[in-house]
């Protein structure tokens, strides 16, 4: 998934979906400040800067 021009109304919970038996899913928290880009899962941190 991409999200271009990422802005603080976009920061929620996102859930990446495998159509299998059984279903297999991860839920990802986005938090958008500013133009600093977080991604936390599994309690790891991942920053980004940019629009991308």
């Amino acid at each position: 998934m991409q999200i271009k021009f990422a802005q603080q109304r976009d920061s929620g919970a996102y859930e990446c979906q495998v159509n299998t038996v059984p279903k297999m899913s991860m839920t990802f928290q986005l938090n958008v400040v500013g133009n600093l880009l977080n991604v936390c899962r599994n309690s790891l941190l991942y920053n980004r800067s940019g629009e991308d």
